[in-house]
């Protein structure tokens, strides 16, 4: 009879350590999402988030900046039109200086076309608004050890702050700013988690 007790208690013991540690896995990725995401960096806009008792996900639209070939723009005239994802720049009169193009439209807005790393150009509006497109929205499983880096202070000679997830949560749920593709950069590990998140300032959210 002793041993039946104790293999009982044994059992409950083991059943109740079992419990204890239970956690739920996220997968990863899929293949294709993580080839994409892998190792880079996004501009990103934050929609909301889901939790359980040991896990967070993030809620994420990932934008990238409209790029055009340089010989493209090498040969602008007014007259051509410069195509964006959800509307069009009909160009009046094109002027070249050592940081790119300059350009108006029918309307005299300015807009500006600056080479980047790749001699690529993208497109920024006057009000240092950069062209950009979505690429994806998915929820996404921030990394062991993720990161929200808070670079939003206004003074520029302001420290960064390293604070957590939870930090994120909280400032979504709590403040008036918004993460937006503005303003949110978020970099990804090579198994497509996000392993930091990036708040910088900008004048005008």
């Amino acid at each position: 009879m002793k041993k039946i007790v104790s293999l009982v208690c044994a059992v409950l013991l083991l059943a109740s350590v079992c419990c204890a540690s239970a956690q739920t896995i996220a997968p990863l990725p899929s293949e294709a999402l993580r080839s994409l995401l892998a190792g880079k960096t996004f501009a990103a806009a934050l929609h909301g988030y889901a939790s359980n008792e040991e896990s967070y996900r993030l809620s994420l639209s990932l934008y990238e900046r409209i790029s055009f070939a340089p010989d493209v723009i090498e040969a602008l005239q007014p007259g051509d039109t410069i195509a964006l994802d959800w509307r069009q720049i009909s160009v009046k009169s094109v002027e070249k200086d050592e940081s790119g193009y300059q350009i108006k439209d029918e309307w005299n807005m300015v807009y500006f076309l600056y080479a980047d790393e790749n001699g690529n150009y993208y497109c920024v509006d006057e009000s240092e608004h950069t062209m950009l497109r979505e690429v994806v929205s998915f929820d996404c499983v921030p990394a062991d050890g993720f990161v929200y880096v808070d670079a939003s202070d206004p003074d520029l000679d302001a420290e960064p702050r390293n604070l957590a997830l939870a930090d994120v949560i909280n400032t979504y749920l709590e403040s008036d700013f918004y993460f937006t593709e503005e303003n949110t950069r978020v970099t990804f590990n090579e198994n497509g988690e996000a392993l930091t998140l990036t708040r910088v300032y900008t004048p005008w959210n």
